[in-house]
C-alpha cells in the first residue's frame, strides 16, 4: 500500500511538471474611426469596414457590433478560463438613440417591426463585453472563439462609450513537448484538387482533372463505387456521406496534407448531400429561447469539415445539432456541380475550361450588378434623402464597404428604389428587365428579394422562374450571389423528369454562360443572411484572387463564433448556404490580360528555355509528364527556367504559365513529338525537333483521328510531317511557325 500511494504521488508530481498552468493577455485596440453611424428614422446602426462583426438576436436589446477573436492555442493545452480588463474609455456619441436588434424572420415571411427603442429594459449594454461562444481545432492548432463588444451603451443618459483598449487574459494548462524539425526539402503536394462523381460521369470529369493539373493544381477522380468498396464508415455511421468524407479526409491527411479543393459532381442522387437539422431560437419577453424555425437543410458544408467526422454523436438520426458538438470550421473548400447525365457533365466542364483558358472568347465587361426590393422595410441611408428599400439599402453599404475601397469597375444599381440603367425610376425591377441584364455577362451579380425554389420576386408581383433562367442567352459569363430562400434547394428533385430548382435551371443552361451560384437551399433570413453577403464580399475583394469559393468558406469560418447555439439564423445560413459550380476558379474582375512577351528560346540546341518576359515576376510554370497525368514528372517553378539535361526530352512534356489575372498559356515540348488520337480546343503551342501528325504515327498512344475544333495550333518544329485523319474544323486555325 505505501510503495502504491508513493507512486501515485510520483506520478501526480511529473502530471503536474508536464501541465503547467499559465496566462497568456491579448491587448485589444479599438479607434472610432474604424466605426461608421448610420441614421434611420428610429436611431442609430453601428457598421464597420475593418472589423468582421455580427449583431445579437435579443430584440429588447440596442444593436451592438460584436466582433469575433479567435485565440489559438497549441492542440493539446487545456483552456481554463478567461478574464479581461479595459483601462480607458472615451465618450463617442451623445444624445445618441441605437436601434434595437432587428427580429430574425425568413426572408419570404411577414415581418414584425422592431422594438421601440425606448423599451430597453437595462441601463447599460452590452452586460458583458467579452463573452465565449466556443473553442475548434485547425491543423495542429485550437482557437478558443470569443465576441468582443468595444461599446457601452448608456440608456439613460444616451450616451456612447467606445472601450479604446480591451486586454483579454487566457488560462491554460500547457503540456511541455519537444518537436523533431520536420524537413521542408520536398513541399510536392499529394492532391490539391479532387472530384467525386461516379463511373458514367467519370470521363467528362476526367478532363477537368486534366486541365486542373496542367494549370498546376494536380487534380484526382474519385467514383463513388470506389469509394463505396473500399470504406466502410464508422459502426454507427455507415452512410455513404460518412464513407466519402473518409476517402476526402485520407487525401487531406497525405503526406503533405495538400488537399484544398472538393467538387461534388453530380446532382444528389449521384454524389449525396448530408440534411442536416437547422433551427433558430428566438428569444421570448422572459428572456428564454423558444425555437421558431426548422427544417432539414442539404448541406455540403458536411465534406468541408474534417475535425468532426460523426455529425450525429448522440445517435438520434438529426445530423449537426449544436447537441452533436459538430466542429464547423471548415479545411476543405467544397462545391457542387448538379449534372444528372454526361451530357450536363461534359457541358459543365467544357464551361469552366473554357472561362479559365479563353474568357475573351465571350463578352467581357468591367462591371458588377446588384439588384434587388424590397423585402421588409424601408431605411434611410446617408447618401440618400429619402428612404430606400432596404435590398436597396445593403446594395450601397457593399459598394461603400466592400467594393469601392478595392476594386474601380463599374457597379450597377438595378433596384425598386434607384437604379443607373436608362430610364432611372421608370426601369422596373421586373423579369424582363432582369432577364436583359443578366444577359449582358456582368462577373458577378447580387440578388436580394424573395424567393421560392423556382423562382425569385419581381418588383410587378410576376416571379422570375425556372422558364426565364432556362432560356437565358449570356453574351458572357456570371457569377451569381443571393439571400432569397430555397432557389438553391437542389435537393428537391432528384428524378432527371422533374423539374430543377432554379439554381440548377441557371447551370443546366448551356447558353446561359453561369459560372457559380451561391444561395439558402432552405430559407434566407433577414438581416442575417445580409451579414453572410457582407463576409462574402470581404473575403472576395481584398487581394486580387477573386476565388468565389475560397471567400465561401473564409465568410463562414469567420462567423463561426456566432454559430454555436440556435439563437439567432447564423447556424441556420452556415449550413444551408451552399455553392455550385467550380470550387478552384478565380473569377476576372479586370480584363483577362495575356503574355504578350514570353520568351520561349534554344530549343533545337537540346536544351529549352521558358522566360515570360516582362510578365515574368510572379508567373507560375507548371511542368509535367503528357500523357500519365504528371505521373512521371510533375514541377512548379517561380518565373523562368531552362530545361538543359537530355533526361528532360526522354517523354514529352507540357507546361503552362500562369499568373492571377492572366490567361494560361500551355505548350508541350519534347524531342521528337507525336499528335495522335488527340482533340485540340484551345490555343496550344508545339515545341520540338520533329512533329509528327496522324492517327497511326506511334504505337505509343492508342490510334485516332486529331481534329483541332477551335482555338489555334500551332507547330514550333524544323521538322512537320502530317499523314492521315487530321482534321481542321470550321473557326478553328492551325499554324506551322514561319520562323522553322
Amino acid at each position: 500500500m505505501k510503495r502504491y500511494l508513493t507512486l501515485f504521488l510520483f506520478s501526480a508530481i511529473l502530471s503536474a511538471l508536464c501541465m503547467a498552468q499559465i496566462e497568456e493577455t491579448t491587448q485589444l485596440n479599438f479607434s472610432a474611426e474604424d466605426f461608421t453611424f448610420f441614421q434611420s428614422d428610429r436611431g442609430i446602426d453601428i457598421n464597420s469596414q475593418r472589423y468582421k462583426f455580427s449583431y445579437g438576436s435579443d430584440t429588447l436589446a440596442p444593436a451592438i457590433p460584436y466582433i469575433a477573436v479567435n485565440i489559438p492555442l497549441d492542440r493539446d493545452d487545456e483552456f481554463c478560463g478567461y478574464s479581461y480588463t479595459s483601462s480607458s474609455q472615451s465618450l463617442i456619441r451623445e444624445n445618441v438613440i441605437l436601434n434595437a436588434n432587428r427580429p430574425v424572420v425568413p426572408i419570404s415571411k411577414p415581418y414584425a417591426q422592431p422594438n421601440q427603442n425606448s423599451l430597453y429594459p437595462d441601463s447599460v449594454y452590452p452586460s458583458e463585453n467579452i463573452r465565449q461562444t466556443g473553442s475548434y481545432f485547425l491543423g495542429q492548432q485550437k482557437f478558443i472563439c470569443f465576441l468582443v463588444s468595444p461599446f457601452k451603451y448608456d440608456v439613460s443618459s444616451q450616451k456612447l462609450y467606445l472601450l479604446n483598449s480591451i486586454a483579454l487574459t487566457i488560462k491554460k494548462k500547457t503540456t511541455q513537448k519537444s518537436y523533431a524539425a520536420k524537413s521542408q526539402s520536398n513541399p510536392t503536394v499529394d492532391y490539391e484538387y479532387v472530384i467525386v462523381t461516379n463511373e458514367e460521369l467519370k470521363p467528362a470529369f476526367e478532363k477537368l482533372a486534366l486541365w486542373k493539373t496542367i494549370k498546376g493544381v494536380r487534380a484526382k477522380v474519385l467514383t463513388t463505387e470506389q469509394i463505396y468498396q473500399n470504406y466502410t464508415g464508422n459502426y454507427n455511421d455507415t452512410t455513404s456521406q460518412r464513407k466519402i468524407k473518409e476517402a476526402l479526409k485520407d487525401y487531406y491527411n497525405g503526406q503533405y496534407h495538400g488537399l484544398q479543393y472538393v467538387l461534388l459532381g453530380g446532382d444528389v442522387e449521384i454524389v449525396p448531400t448530408q440534411r442536416c437539422h437547422v433551427e433558430v431560437d428566438v428569444k421570448n419577453t422572459d428572456g428564454t429561447l423558444i425555437p421558431v424555425y426548422s427544417d432539414h437543410t442539404p448541406s455540403d458544408w458536411y465534406y468541408s469539415c474534417l475535425e468532426t467526422m460523426n455529425w450525429d454523436s448522440n445517435h438520434n438520426g438529426e445530423f449537426g445539432e449544436v447537441a452533436d458538438n459538430v466542429n464547423l470550421v471548415a479545411e476543405l473548400i467544397v462545391s457542387r456541380l448538379p449534372v444528372r447525365t454526361y451530357s450536363e457533365a461534359n457541358m459543365m466542364v467544357e464551361r469552366i475550361i473554357n472561362y479559365e483558358r479563353n474568357p475573351l472568347g465571350k463578352q467581357w465587361t468591367k462591371k458588377m450588378l446588384l439588384s434587388g426590393m424590397f423585402l421588409h422595410e424601408n431605411k434611410k441611408h446617408e447618401l440618400y434623402q429619402d428612404s430606400i428599400s432596404d435590398a436597396h439599402f445593403q446594395g450601397e453599404e457593399l459598394i461603400q464597404c466592400y467594393i469601392s475601397p478595392y476594386w474601380n469597375g463599374q457597379v450597377k444599381r438595378f433596384f425598386d428604389t434607384g437604379t443607373n440603367f436608362a430610364g432611372g425610376a421608370n426601369y422596373a425591377f421586373n423579369k424582363a428587365h432582369l432577364q436583359t441584364a443578366l444577359s449582358q455577362g456582368y462577373p458577378i451579380v447580387n440578388i436580394d428579394t424573395h424567393g421560392i425554389d423556382t423562382a425569385i420576386s419581381m418588383e410587378d408581383s410576376i416571379n422570375y422562374t425556372v422558364t426565364e433562367a432556362s432560356s437565358l442567352k449570356n453574351t458572357g459569363y456570371s457569377a451569381i450571389l443571393t439571400s432569397s430562400c430555397y432557389t438553391n434547394a437542389f435537393d428537391r428533385y432528384e428524378v432527371p423528369e422533374q423539374q430543377s430548382c432554379l439554381s440548377e435551371a441557371f447551370m443546366r443552361n448551356p447558353k446561359g454562360g453561369i459560372l457559380a451560384y451561391i444561395g439558402s437551399s432552405r430559407y434566407g433570413f433577414y438581416p442575417h443572411s445580409f451579414y453572410y453577403e457582407d463576409r462574402i464580399f470581404d473575403c472576395f475583394m481584398p487581394g486580387g484572387q477573386y476565388q468565389l469559393a475560397r471567400a465561401l468558406r473564409d465568410a463562414k469560418n469567420s462567423l463561426f463564433t456566432n454559430c454555436t447555439t440556435y439563437e439567432g439564423a447564423y447556424r441556420w445560413l452556415l449550413l444551408s448556404i451552399n455553392m455550385l459550380g467550380d470550387p478552384e476558379m478565380s473569377i476576372f474582375m479586370s480584363r483577362p490580360q495575356k503574355f504578350e512577351s514570353l520568351e520561349i528560346t534554344n530549343f533545337h540546341d537540346n536544351y529549352i528555355d521558358i522566360y515570360a518576359g516582362r510578365d515574368d515576376e510572379d508567373a507560375m510554370i507548371h511542368v509535367m509528364s503528357k500523357d500519365d497525368m504528371g505521373e512521371s514528372f510533375y514541377e512548379h517553378y517561380l518565373g523562368s527556367h531552362v530545361f538543359s539535361e537530355p533526361n528532360d526530352f526522354i517523354n514529352e512534356r507540357i507546361f503552362c504559365i500562369t499568373k492571377p489575372g492572366y490567361i494560361p498559356y500551355v505548350a508541350s515540348f519534347g524531342s521528337d513529338t507525336y499528335i495522335q488520337n488527340e482533340d485540340f480546343g484551345h490555343n496550344q503551342t508545339v515545341y520540338s525537333n520533329s512533329t509528327q501528325i496522324g492517327s497511326d504515327v506511334t504505337t505509343a498512344k492508342p490510334q485516332g483521328p486529331v481534329n483541332v475544333k477551335s482555338g489555334k495550333l500551332t507547330i514550333n518544329s524544323p521538322e512537320v510531317i502530317i499523314k492521315n485523319n487530321f482534321e481542321v474544323k470550321y473557326g478553328a486555325e492551325f499554324e506551322i511557325d514561319p520562323n522553322n
